[in-house]
């Protein structure tokens, strides 16, 4: 198992943002929102602290937060994947060698994502205005 070409990384994010929703960034991953689905994708960082440079890594941090998530969320968090390249594109199944691996979850309401909310160092939450 190879890592992924970077051409392949950047045609799979143009395939995924097309068939998505919603498009979310982060310093480490991206999260494609597509109807009732969300879909995680580690993108190929090391910051030293934290390292998903190669494929393997990826799936690695993936697998282990489906396995710590799901113990409190069973119903969001639902399996890792391997991302695979098809003639018509990407696919979460088939044969041959994954180019990457994407964890599925069950999309939530927006509101409830933590960067919405206010936390008070009394307890008191709110969400932002």
């Amino acid at each position: 198992m190879g890592d992924a070409p970077a051409l392949s990384v950047s045609e799979l994010h143009a395939f995924l943002s097309a068939r998505s929703d919603k498009v979310i960034e982060t310093s480490c991953a991206t999260v494609y929102l597509q109807g009732e689905r969300a879909l995680k994708i580690k993108k190929p960082v090391n910051f030293g602290f934290l390292d998903y440079s190669t494929l393997e890594k990826r799936q690695w941090a993936l697998q282990r937060e489906l396995n710590f998530n799901r113990a409190a969320a069973p119903d969001i968090y639902r399996a890792v994947h391997p991302v695979m390249r098809t003639s018509h594109g990407f696919d979460l199944a088939g044969a041959g060698d994954a180019i990457e691996y994407a964890l599925e979850m069950r999309r939530f309401d927006d509101e409830a994502v933590l960067a919405v909310v206010r936390f008070f160092i009394g307890g008191f939450i709110r969400p932002v205005d």
